[in-house]
């Protein structure tokens, strides 16, 4: 399996994200009462529980907070210290991959904001459902002067609908979450209610699959994306 380089883990505790264990399904998820950025903390905890899952889990759920899944990542450190924001933003990559590449059934539930790199977390997502509420989706990369590299790209380009590449891609327009189904953001919008009761029964059913040709099969429809994002990071290896 390919894994990326990343700085020896910390022992410190984030306190945005957070795992639980439900029966054989993992639930990451993320909730620092704010914007959920992503930050070395997250990262770290990230990385920890998806080792963790990867072992004790049949499957993994993440979500967000009511209101804000993620805003993406964490611009004080970007203005504080830029070789840090540097740093920080190519671990990013690092993460998508993982998540894109993770062997197991990845489900997120969006019940909030998605901007920038938390719209990525949808799309690396097997499953995508969303709460039916007020939030919005959105790449603003083009608005705030900034390319998207080609991991970001094959990324977009591999879950969006087509015919949404300009309007999402290139011009930044922001989703509202029906509109998020359209463009391929998400896949299915639920009642605000029943949002993690359905995330939790997909990765259920996921789950029962035969988990040695799930991997494999993802593995293998994802080779070609998967290659164009390993040559822009450093990884070890192309799992599959």
């Amino acid at each position: 399996m390919c894994q990326y380089h990343v700085p020896p883990k910390q022992t410190r505790r984030s306190e945005t994200v957070n795992y639980e264990l439900k029966d054989n399904i993992a639930v990451i998820t993320f909730d620092n009462g704010k914007a959920n950025a992503v930050n070395p903390d997250f990262m770290d905890a990230i990385d920890s529980f998806l080792d963790k899952a990867e072992k004790e889990a049949d499957a993994v759920v993440l979500a967000g907070r009511t209101g804000m899944f993620s805003a993406g990542y964490d611009l004080k450190i970007i203005q504080a210290d830029p070789e840090a924001g540097k740093a920080m933003i190519e671990r990013g990559l690092g993460m998508l991959y993982r998540f894109y590449s993770f062997p197991k059934p990845l489900v997120a539930a969006c019940d909030g904001h998605a901007i920038g790199l938390g719209a990525f977390m949808l799309m690396v997502a097997d499953t995508r459902i969303g709460a039916d509420t007020e939030y919005f989706v959105r790449l603003p990369e083009t608005a705030i002067n900034m390319p998207f590299g080609d991991l970001l790209m094959e990324i977009a380009k591999s879950r969006l609908n087509r015919q949404e590449h300009i309007k999402r891609i290139v011009q930044s327009v922001p989703c509202t979450p029906s509109e998020a189904v359209t463009a391929g953001f998400l896949d299915a919008l639920v009642p605000q209610e029943q949002l993690m009761a359905a995330a939790m029964k997909v990765a259920s059913d996921l789950a029962e699959l035969p988990a040695k040709y799930y991997a494999q099969n993802k593995l293998d429809v994802r080779r070609d994306s998967l290659k164009i994002m390993a040559d822009s990071i450093k990884v070890d290896s192309i799992g599959g």
